[in-house]
């Protein structure tokens, strides 16, 4: 535990300073940032098997390292593991390897403006990285990718944001209702269409994604096994219930305090229309009440959140996040992220075959320094 408390107490103070220097343009290059993250970053690379869903992953690569069955995941995923298997053959080497993917295309979609910046320090990072490093590895590339695309989206780089929308739900299928929940919030008629092109391309995808393989065995009399197994992914979530009732509440106060950030002062100062929150609104409640009885509504519930990030980051209607009182609130929410993750950790420490917590570092990186010291 102590590697996270301080790795959080360090990463807690740049969140700190990137409040005060956030219009200071030798802290916004990239560099900055990575030394900014890199206490988190560290735990995320050098970890052994750390991480819930970690050993699920290490036996889904070992699976498709040993043969063509390929687990019943995304097709973008499966292929991104047999091109990192020709790099390292060790499994959790592959898991880090993704998870310095994801973060160099969060950092690389975070550096399109001051805004989209500071979102990312200081609420998706601490609410979101290491969970998408360490644990979700699918849906963590997915949203990475879907944050990249959304950036071009609305720089209206149209045909760029299909494509990286269209790579975003090959890692995982969840990416693409982070775009439908963009589309709902559209500003008017012209823009949801632009949102409805994309949505259309990315569908097409996903269903792709279900049947292709199968026609193509069919006319083929090939044995490929690389589409996603639409029916053992609803059993899967049917399977995992909610752990108490109180699951979910985390991110509902940490969803509505956002709203109220982004709907707080006088009318004419509201980043949202009415309709546009109670939108919101009942997306986060939805959520919250499928969490009482499945696993399905705490992931709708982090797509949902996620998606509120990206609107703050990316969409022209909210630059007036940038005010100060507004970054105070965004301030008080990533840190009331990171109470929320520590909260996490001490309740399931050591649950499970690879419980976040406690937190070793991967035996093979303690045997090359070792070995570098003589």
């Amino acid at each position: 535990m102590i590697y996270y408390i301080v790795a959080l107490l360090l990463y807690s103070a740049y969140m700190a300073f990137a409040y005060i220097k956030i219009q200071d343009t030798r802290y916004k290059n990239l560099a900055h940032v990575l030394v900014g993250m890199l206490p988190l970053f560290l735990l995320v690379v050098l970890r052994d098997e750390v991480g819930t869903d970690t050993t699920s992953y290490i036996n889904i690569i070992s699976q498709v390292s040993s043969s063509d069955a390929f687990a019943g995941v995304e097709f973008g995923f499966i292929y991104l593991v047999k091109a990192l298997l020709y790099i390292v053959n060790d499994p959790l080497q592959v898991c880090v390897l993704v998870a310095v993917i994801t973060t160099v295309v969060l950092l690389i979609a975070a550096k399109s403006d001051d805004r989209a910046l500071f979102v990312f320090i200081v609420c998706i990072v601490p609410i979101f990285y290491l969970d998408m490093t360490m644990n979700g590895l699918r849906y963590g590339l997915s949203f990475a990718f879907a944050m990249l695309a959304m950036s071009k989206f609305y720089q209206h780089h149209l045909f760029l944001s299909v494509t990286l929308g269209v790579v975003a739900v090959l890692f995982h299928v969840s990416g693409l209702l982070v775009f439908l929940i963009a589309a709902l919030l559209a500003d008017n008629k012209f823009k949801f269409i632009r949102w409805l092109k994309l949505i259309t391309i990315v569908l097409l995808v996903v269903l792709a994604q279900y049947y292709l393989v199968d026609i193509i065995n069919y006319l083929a009399e090939f044995n490929l096994s690389a589409s996603l197994d639409a029916k053992g992914k609803y059993v899967a979530y049917k399977r995992f219930y909610s752990p108490s009732w109180y699951s979910g509440l985390a991110p509902l106060i940490i969803s509505w305090s956002i709203l109220y950030v982004l709907y707080t002062g006088k009318k004419q100062d509201f980043l949202l229309a009415s309709h546009q929150l109670y939108t919101l609104v009942t997306l986060t409640l939805l959520a919250f009440i499928l969490a009482k009885f499945s696993y399905a509504g705490l992931r709708l519930q982090s797509v949902v959140l996620f998606s509120m990030l990206l609107i703050m980051q990316f969409k022209p209607r909210l630059a007036g996040i940038m005010d100060e009182k507004r970054r105070k609130g965004l301030l008080v929410i990533g840190y009331l992220g990171l109470l929320v993750f520590i909260k996490n950790l001490v309740s399931t420490q050591g649950q499970g075959p690879s419980p976040f917590a406690p937190w070793h570092v991967n035996p093979d990186i303690v045997q090359l320094w070792n070995t570098i010291n003589g």
